[in-house]
């Protein structure tokens, strides 16, 4: 059952939203008509949500072949302590630049999947907000695995009940305050409160912050960052000369795509970070 529910959390968001966002809304701002607000809804719930899952999945997978090796070797510590360290390690090379790349090619990435529909005032924010949930989404998931790994099961399980709660309380608060974005922020809000309870057990039983190989993790966070200002810009400019469809969305895509993996590999290789997630 743990295991059901740990690896079905994130579901319970799409639930609290589904049942609440059309009321608050409503409640809210009364000037917007039943059809706009279930528009809202698709945008982020449907739309967005799927973009991130890309992303996600990722997180999962990584999670899912770390759980055997914690297990094998829970009275461990040292190795423990190497194998986690490892996972976060693998999370931040593979998630962050992606998070990074959907966040700054938000409306690109957003009319190659659903069209030039609509308003880019509505859905560009969500999916900005949303490549930021995806980095806490994938890193609660990893961090819920490896507490499994070590029959920690119920400290999973007691964060994913705060986080519930907290995602419940903030939902009409931000939908107040923010409106159309509020659902998304207090999913940001719940996840980082999940994320933080986890790692600071984790990190309190095997003082991995003390253990982590900073000079991968540096290249890592700097070439994410540096794929970040290179998307932005190019994105910038290509509103200018790339027309929003579908076929010069992809092609755009495709282009900065090739040029941002080529320039994270080669950080990678040059700051030794592909020898680190070898070095098992």
């Amino acid at each position: 059952m743990p295991f059901v529910v740990i690896g079905g959390f994130l579901v319970a968001y799409q639930w609290i939203d589904q049942f609440s966002f059309h009321v608050l809304m409503s409640k809210f701002n009364p000037m917007l008509s039943s059809n706009k607000i279930e528009t809202i809804f698709g945008l982020f719930n449907f739309n967005s949500n799927k973009l991130i899952m890309i992303v996600v999945s990722l997180s999962v997978s990584i999670a899912s072949t770390i759980l055997p090796l914690i297990s094998k070797s829970r009275y461990n510590h040292e190795v423990l302590r190497k194998y986690i360290s490892q996972a976060y390690v693998l999370f931040c090379a593979i998630t962050l630049p992606a998070c990074a790349a959907l966040y700054s090619l938000s409306k690109p990435v957003y009319i190659l999947f659903y069209g030039n529909y609509a308003a880019e005032s509505l859905y560009i924010p969500m999916v900005q907000i949303s490549a930021v949930i995806a980095l806490f989404m994938g890193l609660t998931s990893v961090l819920a695995m490896i507490l499994q790994g070590l029959s920690k099961t119920g400290i999973a399980l007691r964060a994913i009940g705060w986080g519930i709660a907290v995602k419940i309380l903030c939902q009409p608060i931000m939908i107040y305050l923010t409106s159309s974005l509020g659902a998304l922020l207090s999913t940001f809000i719940s996840l980082v409160i999940v994320a933080i309870i986890m790692g600071s057990y984790i990190n309190h039983r095997f003082e991995l912050l003390d253990f982590l190989n900073t000079k991968a993790l540096n290249a890592i966070y700097v070439s994410s960052f540096m794929l970040l200002i290179l998307f932005t810009g190019l994105s910038l400019v290509s509103n200018h000369f790339v027309p929003d469809t579908r076929v010069s969305s992809g092609l755009f895509l495709a282009l900065v795509g090739s040029l941002g993996g080529l320039l994270v590999l080669v950080i990678y290789q040059k700051c030794h970070v592909l020898d680190v997630l070898k070095n098992r």
